[in-house]
């Protein structure tokens, strides 16, 4: 969504895979056409693992990139499924690492 004070001025919708490696491609489409100042996302992680690195994003979009969350993940937890579910869950860390300090 794009706003401008209160009000939503655009609303653009993508399809992603569940856990696959399509989140950070299909930002950057939907955000190609748009004329903002910074990109907000709710987390790192989305349709179950499939992680956008927000550093890459910044740099892809040319704009500051901030994830908000509600609550702070289990890292531990976090790292445990991504090594038994994922070849390269070496990958989809380092975005979650890479997010920074909470």
């Amino acid at each position: 969504m794009l706003f401008e004070g209160p009000r939503i001025l655009d609303l653009k919708l993508g399809e992603i895979e569940v856990d696959g490696l399509d989140v950070q491609r299909t930002l950057i489409s939907l955000l190609g056409s748009l004329s903002y100042d910074v990109v907000m996302l709710s987390g790192v992680s989305f349709g179950g693992f499939n992680v956008v690195n927000l550093k890459l994003l910044a740099g892809k979009v040319g704009r500051p990139v901030i994830a908000v969350i509600r609550e702070r993940p289990e890292n531990k937890a976090v790292l445990a499924a991504l090594r038994k579910h994922f070849g390269d869950w070496r990958e989809r860390w380092r975005a979650v690492r890479d997010a920074g300090r909470l």
